[in-house]
């Protein structure tokens, strides 16, 4: 029961820390954290839990003696049965299989997220300002009003000193399926096949956006000012798109169709890919003039300035209302923050995991330590006669270590087993990571088996110093 208490004290203390930690990373991400709390009611399981532990596992060597008669105590106490050794295996390879199984779901999570970190955006992130704008309805119903009033923002913009360009976009990044999407028939296909194209984004830009999100025109020209209402409908596609829809061919000059309500767009422009609406996916894009789209509605207005844009946020703010006071500016923010909270999620969820992780590899290697301990001092007659027939130190030593190992295999790849049937539904999770990763499974096993073997150290020591002669002249 004392053990029991402290045990519990002391995961009472580690959870008060890991809460904090769970607030300080996940504070966006999981509705309500701020109310978790070590209260009560959360004491009374725990020293519910503790009880039932310790009256169940405390007592169970109690319940194999059938007699407390002196002599059997005697026998049980100077014999090392077979059943009790391997009962305690048995509790080694079951401490290796769990810390196994949740090392590598979160050596799964941890590639997943450095793969995420590594993902290129397709445009430059760095000195981009994103202020989140609504245009009331009833000044700007249609979307050429609309158009007109940023035509007469962005060069307002750009004298504000320190900004070198301006442009518009329909949402802010990360919106992933929210946005502006929609199949579009592209030429060389009948329309019955247009009708079973993927959904492709449709952005409606202005001529400044290509260079004000820093995006490399890979052939072609972008947007102009010349590109109005007047002129021939044009439209500029993504590299996705053109080597979806016309392999190996030049997409510059070929055309495509919004919906057969509208006229033919020739294609004027390749740019590359981008991660703008998702980190995971790239979207097959294609922009269209504003000036030239029925449907054109501004929800962020994009700012690049030439260095951090943090000290404009209020002149930046301050413009947009001078120019239309009944605008709403719901916030302003650096193109890297908004980038940031979208992988604030799985950044969360790999800290929690590798927090358990930890957790587990010290209890495995508390647990592993223990065990042999005891383990060795039951044994220590049998070794004592190794000894006394002329085994050296490093020979009990290295019998030892082979034991364990033999154990600690057998607990890691029962882990890998079992891993391998729980981390399939990681999978909705993972990016470019399979949840059979041969890697991340074989990092995971020999951890283990070092913290097996590391553990096992100690009491080999320990058991190989032992005077054979002492000790068989006390039994």
């Amino acid at each position: 029961a004392m053990l029991g208490l402290a045990g519990a004290v002391g995961g009472l203390l580690v959870a008060q820390t890991c809460v904090g930690i769970a607030k300080s990373v996940a504070i966006t991400q999981i509705p309500r954290i701020e109310t978790a709390v070590i209260d009560a009611r959360v004491l009374g399981f725990c020293v519910l839990v503790t009880f039932v532990w310790v009256a169940t596992c405390g007592t169970t060597p109690l319940w194999r003696r059938r007699t407390l008669e002196a002599g059997h105590l005697v026998q049980q106490l100077s014999t090392r049965t077979t059943r009790s050794a391997t009962m305690l295996r048995a509790m080694i390879v079951g401490q290796v299989t769990a810390a196994v199984v949740i090392a590598a779901a979160a050596g799964l999570l941890v590639r997943s997220l450095v793969h995420l970190s590594s993902i290129e955006r397709g445009f430059e992130t760095d000195n981009l300002a994103v202020a989140r704008l609504l245009l009331p309805e009833s000044l700007y119903p249609t979307a050429a009003a609309r158009e007109q009033f940023i035509s007469q923002l962005l060069p307002l913009l750009r004298t504000l000193p320190g900004v070198a360009n301006a442009t518009t976009t329909h949402l802010r990044p990360g919106t992933g399926q929210t946005g502006l999407s929609a199949r579009m028939l592209f030429e060389g296909q009948e329309l019955e096949q247009g009708r079973r194209n993927p959904y492709g984004t449709w952005e409606p830009t202005t001529p400044s956006y290509f260079d004000t999100m820093g995006m490399r025109i890979m052939s072609g020209r972008p947007f102009t000012d010349a590109d109005d209402a007047a002129a021939p409908p044009v439209a500029v596609v993504s590299e996705a798109v053109a080597a979806r829809y016309w392999p190996g061919q030049n997409a510059v000059g070929k055309r495509l169709q919004f919906t057969p309500e509208f006229p033919w767009a020739t294609v004027i422009g390749v740019v590359g890919d981008t991660r703008y609406r998702e980190l995971t996916r790239e979207w097959l894009t294609v922009y269209f003039p504003a000036k030239q789209f029925f449907f054109y509605s501004p929800g962020a207005i994009v700012v690049r300035t030439n260095a951090d844009p943090t000290p404009l946020f209020v002149d930046i703010r301050r413009t947009i209302q001078r120019a239309e006071p009944a605008a709403a500016v719901h916030s302003v923010d650096t193109m890297e923050q908004l980038l940031a909270r979208e992988s604030a999620g799985p950044r969360a969820a790999v800290t929690v995991a590798a927090l358990f992780a930890f957790i587990a590899v010290f209890v495995t290697t508390v647990g592993v330590y223990a065990v042999f301990s005891y383990d060795l001092s039951q044994r220590a007659r049998e070794l004592a006669v190794h000894s006394a027939i002329g085994a050296s130190p490093g020979r009990i030593i290295g019998m030892t270590l082979r034991q364990s190992l033999g154990v600690g295999v057998a607990g890691a790849l029962t882990g890998l087993a079992v891993a391998a049937f729980l981390t399939r539904y990681l999978a909705a999770v993972l990016f470019e990571v399979q949840p059979l990763d041969a890697l991340t499974f074989a990092f995971a096993g020999v951890v283990l088996l070092g913290i097996v073997l590391l553990a096992s150290v100690v009491p080999a020591q320990r058991a190989a110093r032992v005077d054979p002669v002492a000790l068989l002249r006390a039994e």
